[in-house]
């Protein structure tokens, strides 16, 4: 049963994936800590974090 307009899962290492991906783009977008956001590349769409993200995940440890 999902609360307050939250999604229901059945599956909560998705839901798990999509909030620290959500997380993450947050952190990329906005800036962290001595990050600097969008990483001083103001030309990058969200779509390039995206898929940068999506490749890094992927191949961990690399």
């Amino acid at each position: 049963m999902a609360l307050l307009g939250a999604q229901a899962t059945q599956d909560p290492e998705a839901l798990y994936n999509r909030v620290c991906m959500a997380k993450l783009m947050q952190h990329v977008t906005q800036g962290f800590k001595a990050m600097p956001p969008r990483g001083l590349c103001m030309d990058c769409s969200t779509e390039d974090y995206q898929a940068i993200n999506a490749l890094m995940v992927s191949k961990p440890g690399r």
